[in-house]
């Protein structure tokens, strides 16, 4: 209920993941730069991006404000990454895209159980999560 309340008076929630966490977000702004510093020789063409599933992409880019790297499950496995990319910099990625999934689930879980206190009637985390879908539907994540 803290999460709802602090959604519903600030419009955010700060949560303190703990050192752990804040070192794999280190790792992976560093496994990011690494792979675009890598690519500032190529044509970069501003991204480089994968169809994944149909209707949603994965890949990495840059544009004037920002530089990016958007995973899905199995990103690791299916991209192509630029010559030179450094495995642990792929497996920073990686895990700090695993640990943002068990994090997203872990708050999705708390906040159905407060919206939906008739557990018939809450929505299973699995079928509002990132999965293969029709062409044109919206999937969480």
């Amino acid at each position: 209920q803290r999460i709802l309340q602090a959604f519903s008076e600030q419009g955010f929630v700060v949560i303190d993941l703990g050192e752990a966490f804040a070192e794999a977000v280190n790792q992976a702004y560093a496994a990011t730069a690494a792979i675009l510093e890598g690519l500032r020789g190529e044509k970069m063409k501003g991204k480089r991006r994968l169809n994944f599933d149909g209707g949603r992409y994965c890949g990495y880019g840059c544009d004037v404000a920002r530089e990016w790297v958007q995973m899905r499950s199995g990103t690791a496995e299916k991209f192509t990454w630029p010559s030179g990319t450094e495995a642990h910099h792929v497996a920073s990625l990686k895990t700090m895209h695993d640990e943002c999934n068990k994090v997203a689930r872990e708050i999705l879980s708390k906040i159905l159980k407060v919206l939906f206190v008739d557990e018939a009637e809450r929505p299973s985390i699995e079928s509002l999560l990132d999965a293969p879908g029709e062409e044109g539907e919206d999937a969480f994540g």
